[in-house]
């Protein structure tokens, strides 16, 4: 039962500039009920509402491997080139 909803779950998190399907490697719930994903296909950072619709993405330099929360509004993520890059999240945007 479970994978059946994450395979729901990363099907509908794919928007239009995404050339590939989703392939969520990373999750992290914030304080907000905001959820943040790491989407290595597409090499993107996607924010997701309350009811888990893309409201903001952030590009990253290569395949995502996993978010961190480090305060109410920043993660830190990993990436596959041995970087770690930091991403604020204000209302419904990342940077």
């Amino acid at each position: 039962m479970c994978l059946l909803r994450w395979e729901s779950l990363s099907t509908s998190l794919r928007i239009s500039n995404d050339l590939s399907t989703c392939y969520i490697t990373a999750i992290c719930v914030l304080p907000d009920g905001k959820v943040v994903v790491g989407d290595s296909d597409s090499k993107k950072v996607k924010l997701l509402n309350p009811l888990y619709q893309v409201v903001s993405q952030c590009d990253v330099s290569a395949c995502v491997w996993d978010i961190c929360q480090i305060t109410r509004s920043e993660v830190a993520v990993t990436v596959n080139e041995n970087e770690v890059m930091f991403i604020q999240s204000t209302k419904a945007t990342l940077s």
